[in-house]
């Protein structure tokens, strides 16, 4: 940070040019990498990334005003992206940093992949977006293989008792329909047309097909809720058809799809698929490149804004204040509030290790000015704003022997 700092006095390059740079890896303990596959990119740069997806998502979708949205969104905060430059090869996510002057990227050297044989340049440039920072549109459960680790983290019976209260409140969340379908009349059709509408909304958030006002297939995301004839552009959806006012009792195509989501959910159920709860989401990691957070210690964004735990854990009491200099290099001094503690855990994970308690940071004002310059979450940076609908995150300190994402079943930073 402090490097990208110093390279904004030396101004941004050329209308029409980007300047990419590669920098060293933050290293700890040895071979351990803190930042393995993450870089930076100026605030510029990840807005025009963040319009290009919402142009492209508009235009799939057949949105008229999709170019009036576009103009108008906001930043991402991070992105997985490929990179061709110069005939070397780069891969992982960028954070985007408001200190950085315009048109920059800054690359890590655990980024780069391929580099070209000796002197040899090639002018082509490339720059591919996989995914941004945003909702994934689904609510977190639990599955089958962090089902042992809860067992073996806080013993059987205390397990149980957790994961009973987990089946208790997936069954009290179901959708309504799914405990009222011996109810008559008109009660039942509105729970029924409740459940459709929930599955439409989860599905457009997700950015899947059924979303769109007149997606291809239609149905939800064109898997085993679609209206199964293929259906083509203009073929409105189960959610398309209860907000135009159709009845699903009256309706036998939507009474079978309220029904095909019962049967899913109750799936799920059985698998030891159990949700979570909103206090749970589903988030990409990044380092923290400020160096402000402590060993063990993460904050978390969700929807622009920080999130932590609405009740302190034992260990942890609300509002406590943590200095970020715990190597006493006086680097990151800035004071940590912490809120709580959580639980992290990265599938595939199936060892007791895997899944990791930390303590979450309500503010953190060293990254918080990193990502959002001198406003707050979801606020104006330096040249730009950044869009809470694409701001989901969590960032893990760079302080210690090893970081917490190698920890999580062999993980990097690079998405």
């Amino acid at each position: 940070l402090e490097g990208a700092q110093a390279l904004a006095a030396t101004g941004a390059p050329p209308e029409g040019t980007v300047r990419i740079l590669i920098v060293d890896d933050i290293c700890h303990g040895g071979s351990h990498i803190m930042t393995d596959g993450a870089g930076l990119v100026s605030m510029d740069l990840m807005q025009r990334v963040a319009a290009e997806a919402v142009a492209h998502a508009s235009a799939r979708a057949g949105v008229v005003d999709g170019a009036a949205d576009a103009s108008a969104a906001g930043a991402a905060l991070g992105a997985q992206v490929r990179l061709w430059f110069h005939g070397s090869v780069a891969k992982g996510m960028l954070l985007v940093a408001s200190p950085l002057p315009a048109r920059t990227i800054v690359l890590t050297n655990s980024m780069v992949k391929v580099q070209p044989a000796g002197a040899a340049q090639w002018p082509n440039f490339y720059f591919e977006v996989v995914r941004l920072t945003e909702s994934r549109g689904r609510e977190p459960r639990a599955g089958s293989l962090l089902i042992p680790i809860l067992q073996h983290g806080c013993g059987l019976q205390p397990a149980v008792r957790y994961l009973k209260g987990l089946v208790a409140a997936g069954v009290e969340a179901m959708p309504p329909a799914a405990r009222g379908m011996a109810h008559d009349a008109p009660a039942r059709g509105a729970k029924m047309a409740d459940m459709i509408m929930r599955a439409g909304s989860r599905t457009a958030a997700a950015g899947g097909g059924g979303g769109c006002r007149f997606g291809r297939g239609g149905g939800f995301g064109g898997g085993g809720l679609g209206n199964g004839d293929g259906g083509g552009y203009g073929s409105a959806s189960a959610a398309d058809l209860v907000e135009a006012g159709f009845n699903p009792l009256r309706e036998p195509w939507l009474m079978r799809k309220a029904n095909d989501l019962v049967v899913s959910e109750f799936k799920r159920l059985r698998e030891g698929k159990l949700p979570l709860g909103n206090q749970a989401h589903y988030v990409i990691g990044f380092p923290d490149f400020s160096g402000s957070l402590p060993e063990g210690a993460s904050f978390l964004v969700v929807n622009g804004l920080a999130a932590y735990p609405s009740c302190a854990a034992a260990g942890a009491e609300a509002g406590a204040g943590w200095a970020g200099a715990g190597d006493g290099s006086g680097g990151g001094a800035s004071l940590c509030v912490f809120g709580g503690q959580a639980l992290v855990y990265r599938a595939p994970g199936c060892l007791a290790g895997d899944a990791r308690r930390v303590a979450i940071a309500r503010t953190c004002p060293g990254l918080e000015g990193m990502l959002f310059g001198s406003g707050p979450a979801g606020g104006t940076g330096k040249g730009g704003y950044i869009s809470p609908d694409l701001a989901f995150a969590v960032f893990f300190s760079t302080r210690g022997e090893r970081p917490l994402a190698d920890y999580l079943a062999g993980g990097d930073y690079d998405g």
